[in-house]
């Protein structure tokens, strides 16, 4: 009986978790956005106004990938892959060819060097380019002390 029940505790619990992930995962719950990594790096605060931003939210870093090295005949940037749970949306407008309707995580590929660890905080300010969100690099990103 002790067994059984041990067993079925251990299937219920990877369920969880392989349900977690992939909620993370799916695609409905996640707003991907493209790293315009050519513009000047965008500090919202200093070089633009937040006004111009689309999509402004406060959110928690969750995942963090490995930078990736581009090959010889890739564009010349490095990136490395995050995922921000929105915890509140501050501005929202919908574009043509994206809209935010709630969706639950952000994902760009721009925070190489962003000094940013899974658990902090931050204020992202994502911009519009080619009726699309899009994220300048990793000056949009602005760790905040707590939430």
């Amino acid at each position: 009986m002790k067994k059984s029940c041990f067993l079925f505790l251990i299937i219920f619990i990877r369920s969880l978790v392989s349900f977690s992930q992939n909620e993370i995962i799916d695609d409905s719950n996640t707003i991907n956005v493209g790293y315009t990594y050519w513009w000047p790096n965008a500090d919202p605060l200093l070089n633009y106004s937040a006004e111009k931003c689309p999509l402004v939210f406060i959110g928690k870093l969750i995942n963090l990938d490995k930078a990736i090295i581009p090959k010889e005949d890739e564009a010349p940037v490095i990136t490395q892959k995050g995922t921000i749970e929105i915890i509140t949306v501050i501005k929202r407008e919908e574009l043509p060819k994206q809209k935010f309707t709630g969706q639950k995580y952000f994902s760009t590929d721009c925070f190489y060097k962003s000094n940013l660890k899974i658990g902090d905080y931050v204020l992202v300010f994502c911009y519009a380019y080619e009726d699309m969100y899009c994220i300048p690099g990793k000056e949009s990103i602005l760790k905040i002390s707590d939430y």
